[in-house]
């Protein structure tokens, strides 16, 4: 399961997919804030490649330039079945 900044990272991405990010517009769309370390989006990348499976290529690396979603990804986002169950619950 990816942690909110991961989910917020990688929808970032997808949301511009053929964009390029450098480390400092991932801080400031992602966190917020520019005064973060950058190299916490190094990190977060790292860990959701990781969650994703390093043989999915989807966030790639531009050296010396920044973050892209994959060019060959396609990310398909679904409805998470859980909040359906909570929201009918709430209902009850």
């Amino acid at each position: 399961m990816l942690t909110r900044r991961e989910y917020d990272l990688l929808w970032c991405l997808v949301e511009h997919p053929r964009q390029v990010f450098t480390r400092m517009q991932l801080l400031d769309r992602v966190w917020g804030q520019p005064c973060t370390s950058p190299r916490s989006v190094d990190v977060h990348v790292r860990r959701l490649r990781a969650k994703i499976g390093v043989d999915l290529p989807v966030v790639t690396t531009l050296r010396g330039v920044g973050y892209r979603l994959g060019v060959d990804c396609a990310v398909e986002i679904v409805d998470d079945p859980g909040v359906e169950l909570a929201d009918r619950m709430m209902q009850d």
